[in-house]
């Protein structure tokens, strides 16, 4: 909800919100679990709440244990582990895959269209997980398929950079843990050794699990925190969440590869672009003088038929006008675009044969 308003606040004044907005298509279920958030709200008003599965009648539960796990009733490896048959259980996966009217919804919308990356919020434990969670070692599906573990482990790098989240398959951050939503968006149109298929999409998916046991209510569980940190936790996932949505889409990064000291009046600026998207796109880097003391400046050709997380270096030919002198400053501006329009764009300053002020090789 902290995502969608500052989505909502800012379009229209933030170029870049605005440019995603008009773009790319974002899609939000605020609650999954609503009945099981509507309790908690109801019996831990200031937090605290220990209900974390829906609240299906499933026998005579102590407080807080009816219902069923949901994220132990999607249908890929259902039962194969880290999950219960006991109504009771806090894991209790139900009596069988999809048997919730909950689940029964994402899993109905979700097939409904074609979505490249899904974070499903959870709490608690600072972490981002990933599929596989119902099968260990987690390095291929069913279909004998690699679950693209060199994508996932450049976006967990990323979307954790400041929040400093753990991340990496549920199975070596978490548990084991069965019937999860993340295996079956990912998973592929065949039954697991357990359960049922996969949605055969293989949409790469993400449980960010936001707060820490501190975060909490005076029960100490950082299911149902306390009102006044819920902010705090929002805005530790909101990276991910915005970087869930340019990777989703005609994402690439631009890095400069070339020193700030120029030395010589003719040669080129270099630099890197890196796709991160999963959207389909060409790429073009422009070079624009703005410092008089460049004569002559030649943009990279349009670079096309990147794949996801290809790496290309790029050369801008470039003349300086001979009465440069040193230490003068060389600045010009790189605009990096894609099919739809601006990425990023920056002024980049180097400086001319600069007085060398100290030298350490060590």
């Amino acid at each position: 909800m902290y995502y969608m308003w500052y989505i909502l606040e800012n379009y229209g004044s933030d170029p870049a919100i605005t440019s995603l907005v008009n773009n790319q298509e974002l899609y939000f279920i605020p609650i999954v679990n609503s009945d099981g958030l509507a309790y908690n709200e109801s019996v831990a008003p200031n937090g605290g709440g220990l209900q974390r599965k829906n609240r299906r009648d499933t026998g005579a539960c102590s407080t807080y244990n009816d219902g069923i796990d949901l994220n132990r009733n999607f249908g890929y490896y259902w039962g194969n582990g880290g999950s219960s048959s006991d109504g009771c259980n806090q894991t209790y996966r139900g009596t069988t895959f999809f048997s919730e009217p909950e689940s029964q919804i994402v899993r109905d919308f979700f097939l409904d269209h074609d979505f490249k990356l899904v974070l499903n919020h959870h709490s608690f434990k600072n972490a981002m997980l990933h599929g596989y969670a119902g099968v260990t070692p987690a390095t291929l599906d069913a279909a004998g398929v690699d679950r693209r573990e060199d994508e996932f482990a450049k976006y967990n790098h990323d979307m954790t950079h400041f929040n400093r989240y753990a991340y990496g398959p549920s199975t070596q951050i978490s548990a084991l843990n069965s019937g999860n939503m993340n295996d079956w968006m990912m998973g592929p149109a065949v039954a697991g050794s357990t359960g049922g298929p996969g949605a055969g999409k293989d949409t790469m998916a993400w449980t960010p699990e936001n707060g820490s046991g501190s975060e909490a209510g005076s029960t100490g569980s950082g299911f149902w925190p306390d009102p006044l940190l819920i902010d705090d936790i929002a805005r530790r996932a909101m990276r991910a969440n915005f970087l869930a949505a340019y990777f989703s889409g005609k994402y690439a990064k631009l890095i400069d590869l070339t020193s700030s000291n120029v030395n010589s009046l003719t040669g080129n600026f270099d630099f890197g672009i890196e796709y991160l998207g999963q959207t389909n796109s060409d790429f073009t880097l422009t070079l624009t003088p703005i410092s008089s003391n460049i004569t002559g400046l030649t943009s990279p050709g349009t670079q096309t038929g990147m794949a996801t997380l290809e790496q290309r270096i790029v050369s801008a030919p470039y003349t300086l006008d001979s009465g440069v002198q040193p230490n003068d400053a060389i600045e010009f501006k790189v605009a990096l675009s894609n099919d739809d329009g601006l990425i990023y764009e920056a002024n980049i300053i180097k400086y001319y044969a600069p007085t060398l002020l100290f030298e350490d090789d060590e």
